[in-house]
């Protein structure tokens, strides 16, 4: 079994409190150059917002108004860095979730996309000769795209 410890944990997000106005939200992933924004509510996790959360619940909505509380993934689902990567991906699967945070001891250690679990589920259960073809073939379907 592939473990998610065995997989690269992405470093491309940020953390900001659950009561962050979305613009300010939005400023900072630009700023920082990262879709994933980790809410938090002191040490705790809430949830996630990315940017399908913006497109969906603040420009579509034309609300600005809104916090990252309002338009995050929530109930918080997490995984740990030991977990099996197809436990993950039923995690996504039952929440919707197209990405989690990952800790260890309780310390948010990154987060783990939907396609960073396909591919570490293609390397384990797909044979060699067909790898390329399906994560080709996968490749424009799993940009951006929410599970489910």
């Amino acid at each position: 079994m592939v473990k998610v410890s065995d997989v690269e944990i992405r470093d491309e997000y940020i953390t900001l409190d659950v009561n962050t106005k979305v613009v300010d939200g939005a400023k900072a992933c630009k700023e920082k150059g990262v879709k994933y924004i980790v809410v938090l509510e002191g040490d705790e996790i809430k949830g996630v917002a990315t940017a399908s959360d913006f497109a969906c619940k603040v420009v579509a909505e034309e609300n600005l108004d809104k916090t990252l509380g309002d338009i995050m993934s929530s109930p918080a689902v997490v995984c740990d860095i030991n977990d099996d990567v197809e436990d993950v991906a039923k995690k996504m699967y039952e929440n919707d979730y197209s990405v989690l945070p990952v800790v260890s001891d309780k310390e948010l250690k990154g987060v783990i996309t939907a396609k960073d679990v396909i591919y570490a589920l293609a390397e384990e259960h797909i044979p060699e000769e067909k790898k390329e073809a399906i994560i080709m073939a996968l490749r424009p379907t799993l940009h951006g795209v929410r599970l489910g």
